[in-house]
């Protein structure tokens, strides 16, 4: 299978800081995706394993080389157009014991959920992901907004997304 073109420029940052937290911060349309998608495809050049929970749908290109035909990173995509394996809200346990406990990248595609859909399958598998990890595994929650909600927090529901969010962001790296 041929790879996808290397980033010639490497990391814009030492290897060291993806030892720790990350948190890409900026305003709409500031860049902070192509970033995280340097951050990414460098990961997977590394073959460390990835999981990319995406609530829009876009990280599915992964899996295609530069010229958009090409096979491009070996991936496994859970949900979305684009699904090898299609998934639903009660899926989420079973998704981060393949995740936490496997070698291989993914994608996990929530684009079109309802928020009470995305909030059953985020605390199954953060949950789930916390306790089940063992070794090095890299977690990126785009738009994390959405799994993390700032301010009042109005439902149950909400809360556990945050509780878990914030256990991931804070306690996940002791375990690998």
């Amino acid at each position: 299978m041929t790879k996808p073109l290397k980033n010639p420029l490497g990391l814009p940052f030492p290897e060291a800081v993806l030892a720790q937290h990350i948190a890409l911060l900026g305003k709409t349309g500031s860049g902070k995706s192509s970033k995280a998608r340097v951050i990414v495809e460098w990961l997977l050049e590394q073959n460390r394993p990835v999981c990319i929970i995406d609530p829009k749908g876009e990280w599915y290109g992964l899996k295609l080389a530069a010229d958009g035909q090409s096979p491009g990173f070996p991936l496994v995509i859970f949900g979305g157009k684009h699904a090898d394996i299609p998934i639903t809200e009660r899926a989420g346990a079973a998704v981060a014991e393949i995740v936490a406990t496997g070698n291989r990248s993914c994608v996990i595609d929530l684009k079109g959920w309802t928020m009470a859909s995305r909030a059953k399958f985020f605390i199954d598998f953060a949950q789930a992901f916390y306790n089940l990890t063992k070794g090095t595994r890299h977690l990126l929650i785009d738009e994390v907004h959405n799994f993390a909600p700032k301010g009042k927090v109005h439902s149950p529901q909400a809360g556990m997304m945050l509780h878990w969010a914030n256990t991931l962001a804070s306690e996940g790296r002791g375990l690998g």
